[in-house]
C-alpha cells in the first residue's frame, strides 16, 4: 500500500511538473504573440511616413505641373516673340511704300542738273488748301567763305478742292503781268525777269519760281536764262495737269 501511494504521489508531482511546462510554453507564446503586436503596432506607425512619401509625390507632381505651366509661359512668351516680328515687317512694309508728292514733278536729278550741283528738297502740304508746296535747294556751307551762290527753284500746286485753284491767281494784283500763250485756261508771268510764272486750268492751278544769286558777285551773269525757266514752267504745267 505504501508502495503504490508513494507512486501516486510521484504521479501527482511529475503530472504537476509537466502542466507547469505548458503553461509556461504558454506564456513564452503569448509573450512572442505580444511582441509580434507591438511590433505590428510600431510598424503601423511607420505608416504615416509613407503617408509622408506620398505627400512628396504630390509636391513631386506640383513641380511638373509647375513646370508644364511654365512651359506653356515660354510658348506664350515665344508667341508674343513672334507677334512683334510680325509687327515689325509690317511696319517695314508701311515705310518702304512712301514716295515723296514732289518726285513726279522734278527728279533731284533733274534739279541738280538745272542748278549744276547738289540739291535738298522740303516738301509741304496744306490740305485745307489743297496745296502742295515742293522746294528745291543747293546746299550751301555756312562756314565757306568761297562759295556765295545759292539757288532755288518752288512749285506749288493746288488741287482745286476744297478750295478752287482760280482763287489763288489773279494776273491784275501785278503791275506788270507777261501773258504766256498755250499753257491752260490762263497763265501769265509776274515780272520782267521771268523768274516766276503761274496758270490755271481748271480745277488745276500752280504757279513756279526760281531764284539764282550769287552774293560773292551780284554782277555774275545767271546760269539759267528767261526761256530756260518758261520752258521749265511748261514741263511742270503738263507734268501736273
Amino acid at each position: 500500500m505504501r508502495a503504490m501511494a508513494s507512486i501516486t504521489v510521484t504521479a501527482l508531482l511529475v503530472a504537476s511538473c509537466g502542466g507547469g511546462d505548458d503553461d509556461a510554453g504558454q506564456g513564452q507564446a503569448g509573450t512572442a504573440a505580444d511582441d509580434r503586436t507591438s511590433a505590428n503596432e510600431d510598424s503601423g506607425g511607420a505608416e504615416p511616413e509613407s503617408g509622408d512619401n506620398d505627400s512628396g509625390n504630390t509636391d513631386s507632381g506640383d513641380s511638373e505641373a509647375a513646370d508644364s505651366e511654365s512651359g506653356d509661359n515660354d510658348s506664350g512668351n515665344t508667341d508674343s516673340g513672334d507677334s512683334e516680328s510680325a509687327n515689325t515687317e509690317s511696319g517695314d512694309n508701311d515705310s518702304g511704300g512712301d514716295t515723296p508728292e514732289c518726285d513726279p514733278i522734278f527728279s533731284m536729278a533733274e534739279v541738280e542738273d538745272l542748278f549744276a550741283e547738289p540739291a535738298i528738297l522740303t516738301e509741304e502740304t496744306n490740305d485745307s488748301l489743297g496745296q502742295l508746296v515742293c522746294t528745291w535747294e543747293t546746299i550751301e556751307d555756312p562756314e565757306s567763305t568761297e562759295d556765295f551762290g545759292f539757288k532755288l527753284l518752288q512749285v506749288q500746286v493746288y488741287s482745286g478742292s476744297p478750295i478752287s485753284a482760280s482763287m489763288f491767281f489773279d494776273p491784275s494784283i501785278f503791275e506788270s503781268a507777261v501773258m504766256i500763250d498755250g499753257v491752260g485756261d490762263l497763265a501769265y508771268s509776274a515780272d520782267d525777269l521771268g523768274t516766276s510764272f503761274y496758270f490755271v486750268d481748271d480745277p488745276i492751278g500752280g504757279s513756279l519760281s526760281y531764284t539764282e544769286l550769287d552774293m560773292g558777285n551780284i554782277d555774275a551773269p545767271k546760269l539759267r536764262s528767261r526761256a530756260d525757266i518758261e520752258q521749265l514752267f511748261r514741263t511742270f504745267h503738263d507734268r501736273v495737269t
